[in-house]
């Protein structure tokens, strides 16, 4: 268990930011951020997010808002299920919730030849823009889908080619 000192701001107008490394080829388990009344007493911890690396060997940035926490917690904590955790975490920064935050969990699904379902998670967001592409595509050059839930489907797309998406 991770502990923030003691936080006086009403945590449902924070975020925190952190950068997760995962040390290991193989998946570890999430990580648990949340919020923790009781430094000293695990059972006070309340989860917001579990955020798992993508991949392994890079480092991945990451914002999770606490605007659905109502509870009594004072301190922010990252928690591990397990002694076995392969995460690290790196560049911890609190603050007030970005407008406009970035997703987490990006995952690619239901991948055909032509085709493939992008989910995210975002607590936050009502609607977003997917830009994707040939792996290695510039930014502002890419297609462009608009969503309005927290999945599209991305067609049209070319069998045994690589594809960078942002959301």
């Amino acid at each position: 268990v991770l502990v923030s000192p003691m936080i006086s701001a009403d945590m449902s107008t924070l975020q925190v930011s952190f950068d997760i490394y995962l040390g290991a080829t193989s998946a570890s388990n999430p990580l648990m951020i949340g919020v923790i009344s009781d430094p000293n007493d695990v059972t006070t911890f309340d989860t917001i997010a579990l955020v798992s690396a993508s991949r392994p060997y890079v480092w991945e940035h990451y914002s999770i808002p606490l605007h659905g926490y109502t509870g009594q917690g004072t301190n922010i904590a990252f928690v591990t299920p397990t002694a076995e955790s392969h995460n690290y975490i790196d560049n911890i920064v609190i603050g007030e919730i970005d407008e406009c935050s970035a997703p987490i969990n990006v995952v690619a699904s239901n991948i055909s030849s032509n085709s493939a379902t992008i989910s995210w998670t975002d607590p936050v967001g009502t609607s977003w823009i997917v830009e994707y592409g040939v792996s290695g595509f510039t930014p502002g050059s890419g297609t462009v889908e608009y969503a309005s839930s927290t999945s599209v489907t991305l067609s049209g797309l070319s069998a045994s080619t690589g594809y960078d998406v942002y959301v």
